[in-house]
């Protein structure tokens, strides 16, 4: 095992005070704090000490991926660990975004190098050629916009909103074609420069008066609550409009929700543990100060997705189980204490494939059948190789596990 210095990714929408809290550093930060990265992603791999000195997880796993791999997970995933842990720490609205999937990362991959787009350009989409589906677990209450509203649902809340410019949204929404919600989307995305600051103004307006209106559905208000903020934190974007096309979903700690690769998605604002597979591939339409390519997006874009809420099952005292469809992950929890049905520890499923673990809260030790051991404080994390297998968790705590898909 190797405990991990994880790299804090310092996006605009983060936050001063999550990520520094968890790891016991002074607040505020001096800048936001939006995502840990815990993995070996070549962008941001973690470091770790070996025989050779202070090295990346990445270049550990790339020199004998079988070694710590396993056979089966080196040969199923060209060699790459498959998954990748994050802290989110969301204070604003973060880009509405789309991931590929496996083929299309492939292809925008091999196109964008084709055209000789340096990996670090801005502009570039496709900063791997991986798929990336993710699971989202709520630590704190967590906000998102997750997939398509039914037609039906978008056109009554963009009616609601009784601004007449936006006729012909509705208008493509009670067209009852296939993809109704794609040609709205599509409307509102290439919506005239010249228009866009009246139409904003008036949806703003519009949505701070239903948000305070107690004859409009509680479930409308906090959408239309959520778009005043977005409102705030970009103004002139017409991201603002194309939110509310959006299902409004609000975690309780404890849940968590799956993504798919091809769903429309935008986080709003919370504290979470993200496992996805190990990409860094995002396709962006607006609410963000990088790149946006609207074009991109909708040809990746599948409005069939739907986005099903996680919630814990125990499959041990003190291990919950989130299920998802991804062959890349798995994501495990797991509380141990003194007392109790834990007493003793708790064995950790997973035996012969890797495995990263990020202690929570409290003191945890992880010890393998070999006898070798790391302790974890709040905040920190380690990489269990293939090859360790017997993980028993002891002590007082609460810990995430990331391991390969089943």
């Amino acid at each position: 095992m190797d405990r991990l210095e994880a790299v804090v990714q310092p996006y605009d929408w983060g936050s001063r005070y999550v990520i520094a809290t968890l790891q016991g550093r002074p607040t505020p930060s001096p800048g936001p704090e939006a995502e840990l990265w815990i993995g070996a992603h070549p962008g941001a791999p973690a470091l770790l000490e070996r025989e050779q000195g202070l090295t990346t997880l990445h270049r550990v796993i790339a020199a004998d991926p079988e070694q710590e791999l396993g056979v089966a997970c080196a040969s199923r995933f060209d060699g790459r660990l498959p998954f990748l842990l994050k802290v989110l720490a969301v204070e604003k609205a973060l880009s509405i975004q789309v991931h590929p999937d496996r083929a299309q990362a492939q292809e925008g991959w091999s196109r964008e190098d084709a055209a000789s787009i340096p990996l670090r350009d801005p502009a570039r989409n496709y900063k791997d050629d991986w798929p990336k589906p993710e699971a989202v677990l709520a630590l704190t209450e967590f906000e998102a916009l997750a997939g398509f509203r039914s037609v039906e649902e978008a056109a009554r809340i963009v009616e609601h909103l009784q601004v007449p410019a936006l006729a012909t949204v509705v208008d493509a929404l009670r067209s009852g074609e296939d993809q109704a919600q794609v040609r709205a989307l599509t409307t509102l995305l290439h919506w005239p420069m010249r228009e866009r600051d009246q139409l904003l103004a008036d949806v703003e307006w519009r949505c701070g008066e239903l948000a305070d209106d107690p004859g409009v559905a509680d479930e409308d208000r906090a959408a239309f609550r959520a778009a005043v903020r977005i409102a705030r934190q970009h103004p002139g974007d017409i991201g603002l409009v194309a939110s509310l096309l959006l299902q409004h979903v609000t975690l309780s700690p404890g849940e968590g929700l799956f993504m798919p690769a091809g769903g429309l998605h935008c986080y709003l604002q919370g504290t979470g543990i993200e496992l996805l597979a190990n990409s860094d591939n995002v396709v962006r339409a607006g609410l963000t100060s990088k790149h946006v390519d609207v074009d991109e997006l909708l040809r990746l874009l599948d409005p069939a997705v739907t986005v099903p809420t996680l919630r814990p099952v125990e499959v041990a005292p003190g291990l919950t189980h989130f299920e998802t469809p991804a062959p890349e992950f798995d994501l495990l929890r797991c509380t141990v204490g003194e007392g109790g049905a834990t007493a003793g520890g708790r064995h950790l499923p997973g035996d012969g494939a890797p495995r990263l673990l990020l202690c929570l809260e409290g003191e945890v030790t992880v010890t393998d059948d070999a006898g070798d051991q790391v302790v974890l404080g709040r905040g920190e994390s380690c990489y269990s190789p293939a090859t360790d297998s017997g993980l028993v968790l002891t002590g007082r705590g609460d810990v995430v596990i990331g391991t390969t898909g089943r």
